[in-house]
């Protein structure tokens, strides 16, 4: 095996067990994050394990990819959504893409989701009732001005 093949599995292996903690990588696409405002309810839980951003931040016009896990036990199905709280109305409304979003059903799992931020705000990653669409849980990501530190969810019972 050459040496440029292993030092491309050394990578892939370092990558693929990183953490939050661990995201503080010189891999550029890996950014560094802290976990702001998370509520949930009944044993729900969202956990963001590695942002990766197109452009190396959490800022507008980066395509965020965001891998985690989930688990749910309040309802049989949900939205698992990612997003941006807008804070200007500068890309307050955007249209929904297949890749920011996941149905997932009571239990546990993994996700990877995909967005480009539209503007400046919070990024989160949250539960909506299938039914309902109104949301139930969530957790904020980002840095310094991308972090949401406190917020409630409406509960969607």
């Amino acid at each position: 095996m050459k040496t440029s093949s292993l030092v491309l599995l050394a990578l892939f292996v370092a990558s693929s067990c990183a953490t939050p903690e661990a995201s503080r990588s010189t891999d550029a696409s890996i950014v560094a994050f802290d976990v702001g405002a998370t509520e949930f309810s009944s044993g729900d839980r969202i956990v963001v394990e590695r942002v990766h951003s197109s452009t190396g931040q959490i800022a507008p016009g980066a395509a965020l990819t965001v891998l985690g896990r989930y688990e749910l036990c309040s309802r049989e199905t949900a939205l698992l959504y990612l997003g941006v709280t807008a804070t200007t109305s500068v890309g307050a409304a955007t249209a929904v893409e297949p890749r920011q979003q996941s149905e997932v059903a009571l239990g546990s799992g993994q996700f990877e989701l995909t967005y480009v931020v539209p503007g400046p705000g919070y990024p989160h990653v949250t539960f909506y009732d299938s039914s309902t669409g109104k949301p139930f849980g969530g957790v904020y990501f980002g840095t310094d001005e991308t972090l949401l530190r406190t917020k409630s969810w409406v509960s969607a019972r």
